[in-house]
Formats: C-alpha cells, sequence, structure tokens
C-alpha cells in the first residue's frame, strides 16, 4: 500500500505529542498515513502506542533496529517525517538527500532555545511549515492522553502549541532536503 506520509517516532508517544493534529488533519482529508515507531520498550507502551493510534484511525509498526531497510521500502512518494531532534544520528544519514519535513519533537521542543539549537546544528535551508490544527485540536489532546505512563504536562504542550501558531493552535515542522 502506498501511503501518503510516513511519521518515523523514535519511540513510543513522539509522533502523536509531536504531529497529533497534522495526523488527524491528514486522515480527515482522506489521505492515508503510517506511523513507525522504533522503540517500544514494553507491553504496556505498546499498549498505549496501539490505542492512540486506534483512535486516531491511523496503522502504525513497531520496527526496532531495522533503519536501513525500513527508510529503504519508504515510497519515494511519501512525505517522510522524522523528529527534529535526531540531528547527526544515523537515521539522518539514511534520509540524506531526500525532502523531508523534521517536525519539533515535544517535549524537547519544549525547552527554551532548543529548537533554535537543533535547526542551528542542521545549517539551514528547511523552510517552516507552521500547520493550523484548530479543527483536531481536541481529537490530538485526546490521542495524547493515552500514553497515561508518560507523565508530560498537557497545560505546558498547549500553550506551546498555540505560541507556535500566534494563539491559534498549531504545530510546525520544517521542510527541506538534508
Amino acid at each position: 500500500m502506498a501511503f501518503d506520509h510516513v511519521y518515523l517516532s523514535p519511540y513510543v508517544g513522539a509522533a502523536v505529542f509531536s504531529c497529533g493534529g497534522a495526523i488527524a488533519r491528514h486522515r480527515a482529508l482522506g489521505q492515508l498515513v503510517l506511523v513507525i515507531t522504533g522503540f517500544a520498550t514494553n507491553e504496556a507502551a505498546r499498549r498505549e502506542d496501539r490505542n492512540a493510534f486506534e483512535f486516531l484511525d491511523v496503522p502504525y509498526q513497531w520496527q526496532p533496529g531495522a533503519l536501513d531497510e525500513l527508510v529503504r521500502d519508504i515510497e519515494p512518494s511519501a512525505q517522510l517525517h522524522v523528529p527534529l531532534g535526531l540531528g547527526g544520528s544515523r537515521l539522518y544519514e539514511l534520509i540524506r538527500g531526500r525532502d523531508v519535513e523534521l517536525y519539533e519533537d515535544i517535549p524537547a521542543a519544549l525547552a527554551p532555545g532548543s529548537v533554535e539549537m537543533q535547526l542551528a546544528a542542521l545549517g539551514g535551508g528547511l523552510e517552516p511549515v507552521v500547520t493550523d490544527i484548530t479543527a483536531f485540536f481536541e481529537t490530538r489532546l485526546e490521542a495524547m492522553r493515552q500514553y497515561a505512563s508518560q507523565r508530560l504536562d498537557e497545560q505546558l504542550v498547549v500553550d506551546y502549541l498555540r505560541g507556535v501558531g500566534s494563539g491559534i493552535p498549531s504545530e510546525r515542522s520544517w521542510r527541506g532536503r538534508l
């Protein structure tokens, strides 16, 4: 099956905490989305991931370790979404030369200056993409709540998303070629 969007989530919850509204928006537009989680440490974490993706009506996979093969198998026509915070990792080497969207990885992005530092490490050339998620805001929050074991302050996330969109709930990613 060819997907319109493929989100790589290095750990359980990363894609939902960072891009849950955009994922819900893609699905509402009839676009096919796949989320691939790299590290699901235990069955309880997998259950939380499963609950969130079933709530969002999104197929998901757990793929510990096999990044080379996994990245090669992603259709070139799919928009690839990876965390901004993985700069310098093996993943960036695997996707070099490909157009990607680097999503602001929550909770790391909540730290003041974190996003700017990550962008500087990549050397520039990326364009911001701000996605208004107003229509999907509650859906996004409910998907986040599926991760009971991850104690993330919901109000901090809400404030961050409103700050990204100048008062409008929004998520931000950075588009370009690595």
